[in-house]
C-alpha cells in the first residue's frame, strides 16, 4: 500500500427510518486518500479530490465504543487514509437502555438473544451505512473510487463486538474481513445466556482480535481488583479466539499488546463521558501502543487484499510489545 498519501474527509448525515426521532440520524465522516490539484475550483473551499491514481480504495467501516466520541479515532482513520484506505466513522445517538441516551455503535439487542443470534444482523446501522457507500460510489467526490468488494468491518469495545458478529457476506455483500480492539464475545446473562457462555461468530471472513494485557473491562470494574479484572478480560478475548473462532487457513489472528488498556485506541482521551475516568494508566508509551495497533491493522488489511501474511506474522513474532500472538 502506498505510504504518506494525503487524507481528507467530509461530513454527511443519514436517517435510520426504523428509529424514532430525534434519535434516528447518524452523523458521518468519510476519510479518503486525496490529492492536491491547483485546477480544482472547489479546492479553495477545502474540498480536495480523491487521489484516483490510488483508487479504488478498500473501505473500513469503524464502529465506535459506547459513549465514545468518534473524533477519538480520527488519528487512526487519517493514518489509514495515508496508506490508501478509506474509512467511514459515525456517531449514532440511541436509547440503548430505557431513559439513557448513549453514543452507540448501533445495537440490535433482540437479535443477540440465544434463540435469535445468527439469524439476522445485530446492528441497527450497518445496512444504512453500506447503502450510503453505494450512493457515494455512484455520485459525488468519491464516485468510482471505492472498492465495495473490499469492505472491512472494524471497531472498538462494543463497536468491535458489532464488527465481528456482523462480518457475514451473506448479510452484507462486499464484507471481506473484520477486526476488533477490546472486544470478546463473552455473553451477557441479562440477555438470557448462561454463565461463562460465548456468542458464536460467523467465521466467514479473515478476523483480527486485538486486546491489551491491561484490558480492564471498565463497565465491570466496580468492586473487583483491577489486575484480576484485566486478566479476566484479556482471557475472554483469548477464549473468544480459541473457543468460538473457527480456523480459516491461517487468516484469523489474535494479538495481545503488552500493558495496553481498554481505551488505548482513543486519542486524545476523553474522560467527560462514559467510564473513561476508570481507565488505568499504562506503564508503556501510548504512542508506541498506537503505532503497533496501526501497523498491525495496515498489514492485516494488506493480508486480506493480497493473501500475503508474512509481514504481519514477522511483526507479531518480533515486536517487543506483543505479549501474545496466535493464528489459525
Amino acid at each position: 500500500m502506498p505510504p504518506n498519501l494525503m487524507t481528507r474527509a467530509f461530513y454527511d448525515t443519514i436517517v435510520i427510518p426504523e428509529a424514532q426521532a430525534p434519535y434516528n440520524s447518524v452523523q458521518l465522516k468519510l476519510y479518503y486518500p486525496a490529492k492536491l490539484d491547483p485546477h480544482n475550483p472547489t479546492q479553495q473551499f477545502g474540498m480536495l479530490a480523491a487521489d484516483r491514481q490510488q483508487a479504488p480504495f478498500p473501505v473500513v467501516i469503524f464502529m465506535p465504543g459506547m459513549n465514545i466520541d468518534p473524533a477519538g479515532y480520527r488519528w487512526l482513520a487519517e493514518a489509514l487514509g495515508q496508506c490508501g484506505i478509506a474509512t467511514l466513522c459515525y456517531q449514532f445517538m440511541a436509547e440503548e437502555m430505557p431513559g439513557s441516551i448513549f453514543s452507540s455503535p448501533g445495537l440490535n439487542l433482540p437479535a443477540m438473544l440465544p434463540d435469535t443470534l445468527g439469524q439476522s444482523s445485530s446492528s441497527t446501522v450497518l445496512t444504512h451505512l453500506l447503502d450510503y457507500l453505494q450512493r457515494q460510489q455512484q455520485q459525488g467526490p468519491l464516485q468510482g473510487c471505492l472498492n465495495l468488494e473490499q469492505i472491512i468491518l472494524g471497531g472498538h469495545s462494543a463497536g468491535g463486538l458489532m464488527a465481528i458478529l456482523n462480518a457475514n457476506p451473506e448479510w452484507f455483500s462486499g464484507v471481506c474481513g473484520c477486526f476488533s480492539y477490546g472486544a470478546s464475545t463473552a455473553a451477557n446473562p441479562m440477555l438470557g445466556w448462561g454463565e461463562n457462555s460465548y456468542l458464536p461468530l460467523p467465521g466467514r471472513v479473515p478476523t483480527l482480535l486485538i486486546g491489551g494485557t491491561r484490558e480492564i473491562e471498565i463497565s465491570n470494574v466496580s468492586g473487583s481488583n483491577p489486575e484480576d479484572n484485566a486478566a479476566r478480560q484479556a482471557s475472554r478475548i483469548v477464549q473468544t479466539f480459541e473457543q468460538v473462532m473457527p480456523p480459516l487457513d491461517g487468516k484469523n489472528w489474535l494479538v495481545l499488546i503488552q500493558d495496553a488498556t481498554h481505551l488505548m485506541p482513543v486519542y486524545p482521551p476523553d474522560d467527560t463521558t462514559g467510564l473513561g475516568f476508570l481507565n488505568p494508566e499504562s506503564n508503556q508509551s501510548l504512542a508506541d501502543h498506537r503505532n503497533l495497533l496501526l501497523t498491525t491493522l495496515q498489514l492485516f488489511i494488506e493480508h486480506i487484499i493480497t493473501g500475503e501474511g508474512s509481514e504481519l506474522q514477522n511483526l507479531l513474532t518480533s515486536h517487543p510489545l506483543v505479549s501474545l500472538y496466535q493464528r489459525k
